[in-house]
């Protein structure tokens, strides 16, 4: 029997964590590579960014994988930045926006994911969207404390961490505020055209 093995490289370690290309994937492990990361954010299913990285250390580790991703400079004012990152056309799917990036100074302070693919019929049937893009919350949910103890467990799920969250519920949205390895995050979750979940539309370093 043959065994196959991927080939892992190893970058841009800091003391918390470090990029990882394994085969066609790009990861974000702790940096003796012994568990997942909190502060990951799975953009797509196989890539991952964290936040308060700087931008160019993800160009670099994804020019070393054959993922069909790609990132345009949608704007720039002073020392921020916004970045489309976009899924590449491959097979019958044309260039899709998936997300954009917030970056300070190049470094990446809060991602938004983009809605509209949850009901992009052609690009679910052929493209992937991560998890966490599709994280959302029913509305029909009975009452603050059941939305607030869903919210809870899913974010922690995710995040595989067990720390407190502070949930605030308004008409339009709910966020979701949560401390990850040495950070805070805000997820902030936006009400669906029909009004039966909040979908996760953005997350941001608290501080920003």
């Amino acid at each position: 029997m043959f065994i196959l093995k991927v080939q892992m490289e190893k970058m841009f370690e800091n003391e918390q964590s470090c990029l990882v290309v394994r085969g066609d994937k790009l990861y974000v492990l702790s940096k003796d590579l012994s568990d997942y990361y909190a502060g990951a954010i799975t953009v797509m299913p196989g890539f991952q960014i964290e936040l308060g990285r700087p931008l160019e250390q993800f160009k670099e580790a994804t020019k070393k994988t054959r993922l069909p991703i790609g990132y345009m400079l949608l704007k720039e004012r002073n020392n921020v930045a916004l970045y489309k990152v976009i899924r590449l056309k491959t097979g019958p799917l044309s260039n899709t926006v998936v997300a954009t990036l917030r970056c300070v100074d190049d470094r990446i302070v809060a991602i938004a994911f983009n809605r509209s693919l949850l009901n992009d019929n052609n690009y679910r049937r052929y493209g992937k969207l991560s998890a966490m893009h599709q994280l959302a919350i029913p509305t029909s949910l009975q009452g603050y404390g059941y939305r607030r103890a869903q919210a809870s467990a899913i974010i922690s799920n995710l995040l595989s961490i067990n720390s407190d969250v502070e949930v605030i519920e308004s008409e339009a949205k709910l966020e979701v505020k949560v401390q990850a390895s040495i950070c805070r995050y805000n997820f902030t979750f936006i009400k669906s055209l029909d009004g039966n979940r909040y979908e996760l539309s953005w997350i941001a370093l608290k501080d920003d």
